[in-house]
């Protein structure tokens, strides 16, 4: 039977795989990478008040941040602007990015392709093994450089465009969603669509009812899915029944069938590892209800779950096999 943690917590120190920490800032590495694409690898980040990261680019990968506590003034690609809980970004390689943090600020970074902990862990061995080198700056840049994670363009953050949130490259919002579909006790709101993730996966935010489940059959990748409001049920093949509450990371091992049952009315889900394409799915379902809704039956659903490989075998209220 698989070991791995299913539900993680973030202000659990002993949840964390490896952490690092400072004066002003600390993070704790909850999920590693997976396959060799690097998918998936997740931290928390906590800065503290007065904290700033200054403006630097990254070679290769995909960053995902969620803020989930607090506040922060963020430069995304020459332009400035508050950032607040609820709010996500997506930034892409070589977008330049900078942070400066007015209160203390917890959020999630949820990375794709970049190995970031790989480097962390590599300059702790050259910390271990060569102090001098690790102290020499020229031979950090040059590091860091090589392996493609980071780049100072000494370009100060001052030097941008002011202007609102939502007006950020890469900014989703509270309230604000590329595509948004309403089902019974279930919304579906659509952050992030593939073409903006590489074409590798979506990024969806589903709100639930009270008692609203959702069943998995072994799905290839492996679920990562945090909770921003109210509790959830998580059963998983073979374990015995949890319960992920807000503040929470969902963490499915790939090929696990799981089920997952809202406790409270409002029960929020960040899903950050929607590999199959549920856009076309929903709106396919949607445009058949409308020009035919007779024909949307269990075999016309069961038919278009497999046309678009969805691993949900059973969903309250929509699909009942």
């Amino acid at each position: 039977m698989n070991t791995e943690r299913i539900i993680l917590d973030p202000k659990d120190p002993t949840h964390a795989i490896s952490a690092v920490s400072g004066k002003e800032d600390s993070a704790h590495s909850f999920v590693q990478n997976v396959h060799i694409s690097g998918n998936n690898e997740m931290n928390d980040y906590i800065a503290y008040e007065g904290t700033s990261i200054p403006l630097h680019t990254h070679d290769k990968g995909y960053e995902l941040f969620y803020v989930q506590e607090g506040e922060m003034t963020a430069v995304l690609g020459g332009y400035q602007a508050k950032v607040k809980s609820g709010d996500m970004l997506l930034i892409p390689p070589a977008m330049p990015h900078g942070f400066t943090y007015g209160k203390e600020t917890v959020w999630w970074e949820v990375m794709n392709g970049m190995f970031m902990w790989d480097g962390i862990w590599s300059l702790d061995r050259i910390f271990e093994n060569c102090p001098e080198k690790y102290e020499d700056k020229a031979f950090r840049d040059q590091f860091e450089r090589r392996k493609g994670q980071v780049s100072y363009p000494q370009f100060p953050m001052k030097a941008v465009t002011k202007t609102e949130a939502e007006n950020l490259p890469g900014f989703s919002g509270k309230g604000r969603f590329y595509k948004t579909y309403s089902f019974p006790g279930i919304q579906c709101r659509l952050r992030y669509p593939k073409w903006e993730m590489a074409g590798r996966k979506e990024i969806w935010e589903f709100e639930l009812d009270e008692q609203i489940a959702v069943s998995f059959t072994h799905y290839v990748s492996h679920e990562l899915i945090a909770v921003t409001q109210g509790s959830v049920k998580v059963e998983v093949q073979g374990r015995d029944p949890m319960t992920a509450k807000k503040g929470q990371i969902i963490n499915i091992p790939n090929f696990t069938a799981h089920k997952l049952t809202s406790l409270e009315s409002g029960t929020t889900l960040q899903d950050f590892n929607v590999q199959f394409p549920l856009m076309l799915l929903l709106d396919e379902l949607v445009f058949t209800k409308k020009q035919d809704p007779q024909n949307v039956d269990k075999a016309f659903l069961k038919e278009r779950f497999d046309k678009y490989q969805c691993p949900y075998t059973e969903i309250t209220g929509i699909f009942v096999p």
